[in-house]
């Protein structure tokens, strides 16, 4: 009775695709791709394909259809998180400025978000450390917003990472398209982001579990990954949840920056590499609610395609999709 709904659903996804699939999925074309990338191409391809054939994610989707033979060939999105040193926001649009080229930001400010695909931020980014604020730069080749008529394009960069890091990034990208592209609401980023770091995780175990085999070392490890990200994201969430409590203490200053190097160092040893308010602000929404995300997807028994439907009708609001979320799982499925 459960693979007959998936099968319902997986149809219903396809009949309302506008798209010509069969072109889509042959993109890139393996000719027009150097031959020491043709089999990553070809890999990706084939993730894409499990995740719109066997996940309900969106066929009509432009991510990674389009090859670039070089980093800067491709459309860059230039993002750069700004806070000053007792600030600690928990969304990205809650700092939010969209910037054009040619701008510069000279305000004085509690938090800042920056975004653009054609000013570097790099005079910004400098301006705000020397003024004394904690800086964050997350700049991409592979990324493209949901609708994009752009897609996100494949570059050598983005096969520099593992096997398993790609198909997740693949499966994470389609699935905000399916989100937002099929129901037209924009979530919450904190349920947004969750829910398809979720999905990105649990479809690349399906993934090499339906390639590999459920014996296989690359199913395995899929598997620990996504055991080692739960126990992740609640670690962050843990630290971003001290800080915002130490920044609103009260206490002086100077025992503020003192008591924040303190868990800055704790977390530097979770991620190996050094870290500043502005660094967890962008690493929050992806971690706050993966817990229950996972869990929404156990009451779904484990069923991804079910899991990804349920969010259709999921409120666009923060504590209402929160609501919705809980209510699904405390119902069960009916």
């Amino acid at each position: 009775m459960r693979k007959g709904l998936a099968s319902i659903l997986l149809a219903g996804f396809s009949a309302c695709a506008p798209c010509d699939y069969t072109k889509l999925s042959r993109l890139p074309l393996v000719s027009s791709v150097p031959e020491e990338y043709q089999d990553d191409v070809t890999f990706v391809k084939e993730v894409r394909k499990f995740g719109i054939e066997q996940l309900g994610l969106n066929q009509c989707t432009q991510h990674y259809t389009t090859f670039k033979k070089t980093d800067g060939e491709a459309r860059t999105l230039y993002r750069l998180f700004v806070t000053r040193p007792t600030e600690l926001p928990t969304t990205w649009k809650e700092a939010a400025h969209y910037f054009e080229h040619n701008t510069a930001f000279r305000e004085d400010i509690k938090a800042g978000y920056f975004w653009s695909y054609e000013d570097t931020l790099e005079d910004e980014r400098e301006y705000y450390t020397k003024e004394g604020y904690d800086v964050y730069s997350r700049n991409t080749a592979d990324f493209n917003e949901p609708k994009s008529k752009h897609g996100s394009s494949l570059t050598p960069s983005f096969f520099s990472s593992s096997k398993e890091r790609q198909a997740e990034v693949v499966l994470h990208e389609i699935c905000h398209d399916s989100q937002e592209g099929s129901t037209g609401i924009h979530l919450s980023e904190k349920v947004n982001e969750a829910f398809c770091t979720m999905f990105g995780h649990v479809g690349v175990a399906e993934y090499f579990k339906s390639r590999k085999g459920a014996d296989s070392g690359e199913y395995k490890e899929a598997l620990q990954s996504l055991a080692n990200y739960e126990v992740y994201a609640l670690k962050i969430s843990g630290v971003y949840q001290r800080l915002q409590d130490l920044y609103h203490s009260g206490k002086p200053s100077q025992q503020m920056q003192e008591d924040r190097k303190i868990i800055f160092a704790e977390v530097e040893e979770i991620l190996g590499e050094e870290v500043n308010n502005a660094n967890l602000w962008d690493r929050f929404p992806y971690v706050k609610h993966f817990s229950l995300m996972f869990e929404l997807y156990h009451h779904q028994h484990n069923n991804l395609p079910q899991t990804l439907q349920m969010m259709k009708d999921c409120p666009a609001e923060e504590k209402e999709a929160l609501k919705y979320i809980r209510d699904v799982i405390k119902k069960g499925i009916k």
